[in-house]
């Protein structure tokens, strides 16, 4: 999405300047790659992830968070890497839509897996598309 300034009027003669988002054209190898990324999909441990860069943002929040509860484990409470990686990585369910509309309980491992394969198929489309 692209960003574009308008003036909204708030007033007699008074405007401010208002941040208006607006979907920009695309044409030719342009517009097949644009189409490419949105609809990307993954399939990881039976279950099928959207691979598009909205849904690879949401998955790099879980995976940021889980990092933290990681390292947290390892500092504070002392326990070794292994058993930190199960209680964060393993153990750790996350509700997740699936690319079919249907919501998966998913571990925060299955959620790297899958990012990781969306970022590899990213970069195919752009490598493509060039």
């Amino acid at each position: 999405m692209a960003l574009k300034k308008s003036l909204i009027k708030t007033g007699r003669n008074l405007f401010k300047s208002h941040p208006t988002f607006y979907q920009k054209s695309v044409e030719g190898q342009r517009a097949y790659r644009a189409e490419e990324v949105l609809t990307a999909t993954v399939a990881v441990d039976g279950v099928t992830f959207d691979a598009d860069e909205d849904s690879m943002d949401r998955m790099d929040r879980i995976v940021d968070i889980a990092n933290w509860r990681y390292n947290r484990l390892i500092a504070k409470d002392k326990l070794d890497t292994e058993a930190a990686y199960d209680q964060v990585y393993m153990d750790t369910q996350i509700p997740w839509k699936t690319a079919h509309n249907v919501l998966e309980t998913v571990s925060v491992e299955t959620i790297c897996k899958a990012q990781e394969l969306a970022l590899y198929q990213l970069s195919e489309v752009w490598v493509r598309y060039k």
